[in-house]
């Protein structure tokens, strides 16, 4: 036995163990050899700092500070340049006492000289609303008290009876701008995301947050009343005696005060001048590099969720999933008739199901339609199943009418043709996924789309406003859209995932220009019937495994000469083995050729295994992989090279890792960030990072290699700040506990003139119970003093659940109890099986 036991294990001459942490690696190499006394050959422990930083307020990104403080730069940086370029337009249109020379002097750098802010008085006192230079703001030259707030600037200058006070001194104009541009609100313009929307619903309307600033509710009655936001808050300020800071305002409030400033002292012509330097928002820059790879091409980024050719692959892949079938079978169709009738089932009554105004739907619906026509789905999917329905498409059809297709150019995209419109469906996704406000004409997005619709697509007003509200959907595929455009052709043919999968790319592997339909066919038959016998190889391999695992658990008859032949005895072990793999419904429905094949394929390996000799190795059968049969056959058919097997698309067998990186005839780790790069958490990722140095350290010094078995140990989950948080609480109080317990035992020492080890963790485990148990034995209910918790002679710890039953030595099954009542009557029975437990419940009872 020891043996064989020893060959079993030979396969695996070493085995690495591993366990990982957010902060540390345990880890142990193990010789698997029974004639050791201690396997453990290697061990050892690396301690890291964890991929986040910590301060007093908590957990957060090691990035976040250096972030935050980028971010605050890059806002004093925008509002420099809104500030700069508002300057420039006052100064050409004699609105502010600069020159163009002094406002260079500041935005422009140059080595001789730093940037100077102006400092000429005319401009200091143009700052301070001191348009006489008097020393003092122009309130008592306007007829106002010398205490009001600069803010009545914004009621006077949309006054329509002040205006020749403005006619006469522009400079006003400009400085009440120029107090625009320093604050522009929140804000909350077409294009703004759903978190965004979100948070102005809440925070921004209603008030409140980390600083508790008013919402732009309180504001609201004021603005409908007195139509612009400098003179609602003007109003508030002087009936409610309240502050005008420390408040949300929105921008749209701000564009709309300039637009009505630029009415009422006609100056409709500078409007967008004042807007690109006022309203509009640089754009963020493009997270296009973050976009993840294709699975297939690897020099393809992923394809947005909103494309529309991406809506019609993800729907195409579900239809095909539901396994749609005839109620009643019709013997009198062929079976050309018979698809002919599914294709066109598919494409009346379920395809038209998927353009809903909802997001998604109940698969229920689609049920319904296929009962009406005398057809079923077979797939095994609950009727509540939400299915995801069109979105760009279904918005492209409610525009365009049911002719949306040829109008958009949506047929001539399928079907890969050159398009004959102007501006098809890709080309109106484009507009929307790349949309922002145009800072040069003043226009927003949604001007800008709803103008385009008009005026390019001749649309009607109430369709261009429509066109102009589409919202994309925001996320990507694992897929880029050239392989969609791939792959898309033959999932409309009704063909599954996997096979559409298989055929896609199935041109280059035969290197040809363009695939038949004949090739198409034969193609998806050779596969469909490869993938069948594929499976039932798996069986009896699996078959065969299992018969030698036993063989090899039960120690006896392996190693037999090469003579021996299977007795009964094998071949009713042969035969209920099988039973177990295929099922007894399944086994039993297989024909008797059938049966004798696979009795004969399981025999013949069972047979070669039970002859070898003990020191052999590999014993276990091994299965090819389903892409190499399938590209064998392709070979043999087609005569293509062995290197073309890397064309062949496999629709779940991808690499996600770069290969090991060879060096000095060794194979090492490479990064463990996946070719998709879609791995984010820094957390993980450090740890990873570690595990590699590690694990390449030790192959480079001999302790493993590519023949270690490794075995690692990871947590379900990775736990959040909040529960990390309390975890280290939880922890440092029961630090401060045990320094307590120490103090006591010093106490007990000093008291009864004892030499106990305060370091002792027994001894501040059985403190801890002491004081938990109230200071008494839950069995005898005796009070324990002191002096007796640490003398095992009275007291000691005690099981609550034996020991012998549970395995359990930590505190939440132990408790300190009368050391005699332990061993003699409680011993191995759990609590309510001892005497007077028992006695006490009947009492009670």
């Amino acid at each position: 036995m020891y043996y064989l036991l020893n060959h079993r294990n030979k396969k695996y001459g070493k085995s690495f163990r591993i366990d990982l942490g957010t902060n540390s690696i345990g880890w142990a190499i193990r010789e698997i050899n029974n004639g050791l006394d201690n396997q453990i050959i290697d061990k050892g422990v690396m301690t890291f700092d964890k991929g986040v930083a910590e301060d007093k307020s908590g957990e957060h990104p090691m990035v976040q500070k250096r972030t935050e403080s980028r971010g605050k730069r890059r806002n004093y940086q925008a509002e420099k340049y809104r500030k700069w370029e508002l300057l420039q337009c006052l100064i050409e249109n004699q609105m502010c006492p600069l020159t163009i020379d002094e406002l260079n002097e500041w935005r422009y750098y140059r080595k001789e000289a730093s940037r100077k802010y102006p400092q000429s008085e005319k401009f200091i006192q143009w700052l301070r609303f001191d348009f006489d230079g008097d020393g003092k703001p122009d309130f008592e030259r306007l007829g106002y008290s010398k205490h009001e707030s600069h803010y009545l600037f914004r009621v006077l200058i949309v006054d329509e009876s002040k205006i020749q006070i403005f006619k006469n001194e522009p400079h006003i104009i400009g400085r009440i701008l120029y107090q625009l541009v320093q604050r522009r609100g929140y804000n909350d313009s077409q294009n703004i995301n759903d978190t965004e929307r979100d948070e102005l619903s809440k925070t921004i309307m209603k008030g409140g947050g980390d600083s508790g600033a008013i919402g732009v509710d309180n504001i609201l009655p004021y603005l409908d009343k007195y139509k612009t936001l400098g003179s609602a808050l003007y109003h508030l300020q002087n009936e409610q005696n309240a502050r005008i800071r420390k408040r949300y305002n929105l921008r749209s409030h701000y564009e709309s005060e300039i637009k009505e400033i630029c009415r009422v002292q006609g100056v409709d012509h500078l409007f967008k001048k004042f807007w690109g330097a006022i309203i509009w928002q640089r754009p963020l820059r493009g997270q296009k590099g973050l976009v993840g790879i294709c699975t297939f091409e690897n020099n393809k980024r992923r394809c947005p969720i909103s494309h529309p050719l991406y809506e019609e692959y993800r729907t195409w892949v579900f239809i095909n999933n539901l396994k749609i079938m005839p109620i009643d079978d019709d013997t009198s169709k062929t079976e050309e008739q018979k698809q002919q009738e599914l294709k066109t089932i598919l494409a009346e009554k379920v395809y038209p199901q998927f353009f809903k105004a909802a997001s998604d739907f109940k698969l229920s619906s689609i049920a319904k339609e296929l009962k009406k026509v005398g057809y079923e789905i077979t797939a095994r999917f609950p009727e509540d199943t939400k299915v995801i329905s069109f979105s760009f498409l279904y918005k492209m059809k409610e525009i365009f009418g049911d002719e949306w297709t040829d109008k958009t150019g949506w047929n001539d995209l399928l079907n890969g043709k050159s398009k004959t419109q102007k501006y098809n469906i890709e080309d109106l996704w484009h507009l929307h996924f790349t949309k922002s406000d145009n800072k040069e004409t003043g226009e927003t997005d949604f001007d800008f789309l709803r103008r385009f619709a008009l005026e390019k697509l001749h649309l009607a007003e109430i369709k261009a406003e429509i066109f102009g509200k589409i919202r994309l959907q925001q996320g990507y595929a694992t897929l880029s859209i050239s392989a969609i455009k791939k792959v898309l052709p033959y999932l409309r043919q009704g063909f599954i995932y996997s096979e559409a999968i298989y055929m896609a790319n199935l041109h280059k592997v035969l290197g040809i220009n363009k695939v038949t339909e004949q090739i198409v066919g034969h193609f998806s038959q050779e596969v469909r019937k490869i993938t069948k016998q594929f499976s039932l190889e798996r069986k009896l391999i699996q078959t065969t495994n299992e018969l030698i695992n036993d063989q090899l658990n039960s120690g006896t008859r392996f190693g037999m000469d090469s003579s021996y032949k299977l007795d009964d005895d094998d071949r009713k072990d042969i035969e209920q083995k099988l039973i177990e793999v295929f099922g007894k419904y399944s086994w039993e429905n297989l024909n008797d050729e059938g049966r004798k094949n696979a009795t004969k394929y399981v025999s013949e390996r069972y047979l070669k295994f039970l002859r070898k000799r003990i020191s052999d190795k590999d014993v276990f059968e091994k299965a090819e992989r389903l892409h190499d049969h399938i590209f064998s056959w392709i070979k043999e058919t087609y005569g293509v090279s062995e290197e073309n097997i890397k064309y062949l698309w496999h629709p779940s067998e991808q690499e996600t890792y770069l290969p090991a990186i060879k060096k000095d005839g060794k194979e090492f780790l490479g990064s463990p960030e996946p070719i998709s790069k879609g791995f984010k958490n820094p957390m993980a990722l450090k740890t990873l990072h570690k595990v590699k140095k590690l694990i390449n350290y030790l192959i480079s010094i001999g302790k493993i290699d590519s023949d270690t078995r490794v075995v690692i140990e990871i947590a379900r989950e990775l736990n959040n700040a909040n529960k990390r948080k309390a975890i280290e609480r939880w922890q440092r109080q029961r630090e401060k506990e045990n320094d307590l317990y120490k103090k006591r035992i010093e106490e007990i020492n000093e008291d009864c003139k004892t030499r106990f080890n305060r370091e002792d963790k027994n001894l501040i485990d059985k403190i801890r119970l002491w004081e938990e148990q109230n200071k008494m034995c839950i069995y005898t209910g005796k009070t324990i003093n002191l002096s007796e918790v640490l003398n095992g002679a009275k007291y000691d710890f005690e099981h609550t659940i034996p020991a012998s039953m549970s395995f359990d030595n930590e505190l939440k099954n132990l408790t300190i109890a009368d050391k005699k009542y332990n061993q003699q009557i409680k011993g191995k029975l759990l609590p309510y099986e001892c005497p007077n437990m028992i006695k006490t419940t009947r009492t009670m009872g």
